[in-house]
């Protein structure tokens, strides 16, 4: 007889789930985060992750809408903190949630915060299945969890290899079964095939993943200023999904900040698409210079083979660009013939 703790499967046929009055899952923040979904941002230090990822949870936690998504109703959100001083996010969080007018009760009752700073004793390693069941008994009915960020919150073996990364995908799996939609914030990484530090494998199972770029303009002075790139969706596609720049502002002697947006120049578009193109031209340089075929570096970086064939090409002509044929030496003008043939009679 099956002990209460044996795992219980289900193989479903055809019939069985075309019959299935399956709900649809609606957005939580529309066109990015859905009900059990997960969702991964990244972005460069100090470009302004951590304010985005705060503001996106109490809009959401006060079912108001911000940047340029739709949130149709407020949702319970925990939002998890490896990095910041209490003082440091209640500051933060006070001068956006008032600068943004996303102070409400709903905000009050449905944006919770787990953190190092707050709490009795460290945050565990959500790497782990230990830590990953500790955090696991604190979600009560949340229905967005914000994990901000990987690099402080989750340690497993070598970054960048996929195995390390399985504990914490097979842990982000049973969260979306149980109901629960995720958002992992990242930091970019130096891989030019998926932007994210670490393993590629961190995309594999997201519905959505986004970035957030520097602008062809920015100077250091800008502080919170970003490009929104969505680099993946599953579910949406079209204009929707066009790049939207943000910038912090102040809007009050109190220290209250708000986002306004920019428009993305079609120079911001260029040095992207540029600066995508130089990372490939590299990559396929490299492994070639290795020895590989163009189907191994297809297997390796997911570039199509025929795409890798064009830029080999280009790179054959950046390294040996072709020559116009060689001048002949120009001969004597006609008159200075006539010159030359007086000369001889004199």
């Amino acid at each position: 007889m099956a002990g209460n703790n044996t795992p219980q499967y289900s193989v479903v046929s055809l019939r069985n789930l075309l019959e299935m009055e399956i709900p649809e899952r609606e957005w939580i923040a529309y066109p990015f985060i859905q009900e059990k979904s997960l969702a991964i941002l990244y972005a460069q230090r100090g470009i302004g992750k951590t304010y985005f990822a705060m503001t996106l949870g109490m809009a959401i936690a006060s079912g108001k809408n911000a940047f340029n998504f739709t949130i149709p109703k407020s949702r319970s959100v925990l939002y998890i903190d490896g990095e910041m001083t209490g003082k440091d996010f209640q500051t933060r969080i006070t001068n956006l949630g008032f600068g943004m007018d996303l102070c409400n009760p709903d905000t009050f009752d449905r944006f919770k915060i787990l953190s190092n700073d707050l709490s009795e004793s460290t945050l565990p390693n959500i790497g782990t299945p230990k830590g990953q069941e500790q955090i696991t008994a604190l979600l009560g009915d949340c229905e967005l969890i914000i994990i901000d960020n990987l690099s402080a919150l989750c340690s497993f073996g070598k970054e960048n290899e996929a195995e390390s990364w399985t504990p914490m995908q097979r842990w982000l799996i049973d969260l979306k079964r149980r109901g629960k939609s995720v958002l992992l914030i990242d930091h970019s990484g130096k891989d030019p095939e998926h932007g994210n530090r670490g393993t590629s494998k961190k995309q594999d199972i997201m519905d959505a993943v986004l970035s957030l770029e520097k602008p062809a303009s920015y100077n250091i002075t800008d502080g919170a200023k970003f490009v929104m790139r969505y680099q993946k969706s599953r579910n949406v596609a079209g204009s929707i999904l066009k790049p939207v720049g943000f910038q912090l502002e102040t809007v009050s002697e109190q220290g209250f900040v708000s986002w306004s947006e920019f428009k993305v120049t079609d120079t911001d578009n260029q040095i992207k698409k540029d600066a995508e193109k130089a990372k490939k031209l590299e990559k396929i340089s490299n492994l070639l210079s290795q020895g590989k075929s163009y189907r191994d570096i297809e297997s390796e970086t997911g570039i199509s083979k025929s795409t890798v064939g064009e830029l080999a090409k280009q790179l054959k002509n950046i390294a040996e660009p072709a020559q116009a044929p060689f001048p002949e030496e120009p001969g004597p003008r006609e008159e200075d013939l006539e010159d030359i043939d007086a000369s001889l009679y004199f």
